[in-house]
């Protein structure tokens, strides 16, 4: 049994794969040609890399129990757009429910006539490059149309509007949300003109959204109300085929709860909507709009920068990471550099030696890896943006640095001699008595382990993290025999580790 939640939700946002996409052939842009089928593919291998593990989409930002939707992308129905100064890939979402924003007069119209039509607002996810630069990002932007603007086009009312451009008679609202699901930011149209930007008040503190420009101050506070249903998927199994068996689905009777509030502020003339008859994918010319610039149609995405930490930008050669990624990397690496003396020492040499870092995410493998090639650190998902992750590829960067020729040359022979050093770097800068030890898994027999853990607390204990080569070299051929995972011929040049003892000699921590 798989449950759905359902919802409407007045003044915000939504998602519907009932309306049609516009398709075209290739395009062509301020001089510049753009063949659609390799921006689409090119698009979704940057979202696949840099996506959250789980994009989704909230009805709010801080109400508490707010309704959460895992959503995905249906890149069977992208298209493309572009102007003089950016391309964009717009797709129709796959959606585990439905959640719908709604304007107050909306509500009202759909009790007149119960014709849900004037409940819909639309969702597409947007991933947007700057020609100038190629940076890439990825939101989603709904639009929500006013009843006089879905009455104007026969209730068409997404046909004409795209991130690069809006109908000039459009009415209603748009909102940005990043693919955590956060609302970023958003604009109020009349006719094809902005007449409000919408904004975020304070991440922690409701309203959600607010209502602001600089014609007017005159505000007030508004409640808003959603319209909910939860609905049931009933599946058949049996002792002879354990497939099931879609049977139908029941749903229960729509209620209304409350979502939050937000602050409504008057305003004076907002700025030219510009023309979305063409989809933005000729003329490509950009007005400025009061509020905001971005999208050929004037209001675009405007998410507030991640200041990027100065230990970070010391080691950064790139970074592509949402925003929420970003926040993670400073945290996990201001966590890494104050948890002890040898952390310290690891990151100062990383910064002597000018090592600088690609950061970004990939879509498998281990939590973290280090690239000898790329020279950069990825993680598989934004919960593998941790300081315990970072302690390992960042020591690996170390040895690919320090070892003539980098640590590329040892894929074949001499992993397994990498791999070691790193970790036993990590068990021995724990504390005594402290926790012990990543270096072999559940391989090894109990009185091996327990002969190893005695080992590195005789180090930990020990003035300057002191042991011998001899034991070193041991202890490097039992994990080449029990470990199952980085297994390779032992490389006898690097049987000492001369990496880590260069990096303790250095040290100012003894």
């Amino acid at each position: 049994m798989r449950s759905i939640l359902k919802k409407i939700v007045f003044l915000l946002l939504t998602a519907m794969l009932m309306f049609t996409c516009q398709y075209e052939p290739d395009i062509h842009s301020g001089g510049v040609d753009f063949n659609k089928d390799k921006e689409i593919e090119e698009a979704k291998r940057w979202y696949d890399a840099t996506r959250p593990e789980e994009v989704s989409f909230r009805s709010s930002n801080s109400v508490e129990n707010a309704s959460s939707i895992e959503v995905k992308p249906d890149w069977e129905q992208a298209y493309v757009r572009a102007n003089k100064k950016e391309k964009t890939v717009e797709t129709n979402l796959f959606m585990k429910g439905e959640i719908y924003f709604v304007q107050p007069e909306n509500k009202q119209k759909f009790e007149e006539t119960h014709d849900e039509r004037y409940m819909r607002s639309h969702t597409r996810l947007v991933v947007k490059t700057e020609l100038s630069s190629g940076a890439k990002d990825a939101f989603l932007m709904t639009i929500i149309p006013s009843v006089e603007y879905l009455e104007l086009t026969d209730f068409k009312a997404f046909d004409n509007n795209s991130y690069i451009g809006r109908d000039k008679q459009f009415t209603g609202r748009i909102l940005y949300h990043n693919l955590e699901g956060e609302f970023v930011n958003g604009w109020v149209y009349k006719n094809g003109r902005i007449t409000h930007s919408l904004k975020r008040v304070q991440p922690n503190e409701d309203p959600v959204i607010s209502l602001k420009s600089s014609g007017s101050s005159d505000c007030q506070e508004v409640e808003q109300w959603g319209w909910t249903r939860t609905c049931t998927d009933w599946y058949q199994y049996t002792n002879i085929d354990r497939t099931p068996v879609y049977t139908g689905t029941t749903c229960t009777d729509w209620k209304y709860e409350f979502i939050g509030t937000e602050q409504q502020c008057t305003s004076g003339d907002g700025g030219d909507g510009g023309d979305g008859e063409d989809g933005g994918d000729i003329d490509g010319e950009e007005d400025d709009y009061s509020g905001g610039t971005g999208g050929g149609g004037g209001g675009g995405y405007v998410p507030q920068p991640i200041s990027l930490s100065p230990e970070l930008q010391q080691i950064l050669k790139g970074i592509s990471m949402t925003d929420t990624q970003k926040s993670k990397l400073n945290q996990a690496l201001s966590e890494f550099i104050h948890e002890g003396c040898m952390q310290v020492a690891l990151y100062n040499t990383l910064v002597d030696n000018r090592v600088y870092l690609d950061f970004g995410m990939r879509t498998s493998g281990t939590s973290a890896s280090y690239d000898p090639i790329s020279k950069g650190i990825t993680f598989s998902s934004t919960a593998d943006i941790t300081s315990a992750s970072l302690k390992e590829e960042l020591f690996h960067a170390w040895q690919d640095a320090y070892y003539p020729g980098g640590i590329s040359q040892y894929t074949e022979v001499g992993k397994v001699n990498i791999e070691f050093e790193a970790k036993f770097y990590q068990d021995i800068i724990g504390a005594p008595n402290g926790l012990c030890c990543i270096t072999f898994g559940v391989n090894l027999p109990d009185n091996l382990y327990q002969e190893y853990y005695a080992w590195i607390e005789s180090i930990r204990l020990s003035e300057k993290l002191s042991f011998s080569n001899s034991d070193y070299v041991r202890w490097l051929n039992i994990f080449s025999e029990y470990d199952l995972y980085y297994t390779s011929p032992i490389n006898s040049s690097l049987s000492i580790p001369y990496a880590l003892q260069e990096l303790i000699s250095n040290s100012n921590c003894f």
